[in-house]
């Protein structure tokens, strides 16, 4: 059976830039873009027209208001976003979901690009890349009891490692990883994410555990004082970029 390995890393002192300076080019590394919520609500009128009946109906289903303006914020930005990428109008892109509901573009010539979305209370963030990538972002808690799953999701070596020090931050990250992998191997948090490797450094698997051959990277970073973010990506030296986007750029 074939090995694989999958690399954790910190990636510190984070460098948001400001859209103005993006190249808007998928061809030679990853972006990673933050969107503030409260910064961007005034907005989600402003773009209403480029969001499909599918998702208009999707967001009208929750019952908080919070919860319907994040959902059509996330998929106005990704629009947006998609948009300058690929140089398309946003309105007239085909989103949709693999078999493994994975969020893909439908539409002819635009399977060069890979994208993935994540939001937890103030942010959204969206990950753009020629390769196949998987973000997930996540509040850091204060108050959320974890210990009761640690056991169910972590190895013996995790769990030590999460209660060592700091304990709400190392858990939430290490859940960022997990599911930031997840997302990039397209299986969700289905299938034996106890496995799935969350400490610093280089850890080598059998090929079958996440199926496939190749190799990984999940970079882990804050977003705010308040958010963890892990971005999973196929192992290919690509340069990771962050940019802050605030919709009025495209007013």
């Amino acid at each position: 059976m074939s090995k694989i390995k999958v690399t954790n890393q910190i990636i510190s002192n984070v460098n948001w830039r400001g859209i103005d300076i993006c190249p808007f080019s998928s061809s030679n590394q990853t972006d990673i873009w933050r969107i503030h919520i409260g910064s961007n609500l005034s907005h989600i009128q402003n773009f209403s027209s480029i969001i499909d009946e599918n998702e208009l109906l999707k967001a009208n289903k929750y019952y908080k208001v919070a919860d319907r303006d994040r959902t059509l914020l996330s998929r106005i930005a990704l629009r947006l976003i998609l948009g300058k990428y690929l140089n398309q109008d946003p309105k007239n892109l085909v989103l949709s979901v693999d078999h493994n509901n994975k969020p893909i573009l439908s539409n002819p010539s635009t399977n060069e690009i890979k994208f993935n979305i994540s939001y937890a209370m103030d942010y959204i963030m969206i990950a753009i890349s020629p390769l196949e990538v998987g973000i997930d972002i996540e509040y850091v808690n204060p108050n959320f009891e974890f210990k009761d799953i640690l056991n169910e999701y972590f190895t013996k070596k995790e769990i030590s490692y999460i209660e060592e020090n700091n304990t709400v931050a190392r858990f939430f990250t290490a859940w960022t990883k997990k599911e930031g992998l997840a997302k990039a191997i397209g299986n969700g948090l289905f299938g034996p994410i106890n496995q799935f490797p969350t400490l610093n450094g280089d850890t080598f698997l059998d090929s079958n555990i996440l199926n496939t051959q190749n190799n990984w990277i999940i970079s882990s970073f804050y977003i705010a004082d308040t958010h963890v973010g892990s971005l999973a990506i196929l192992d290919n030296n690509l340069t990771i970029t962050f940019y802050d986007l605030d919709l009025s750029f495209f007013i």
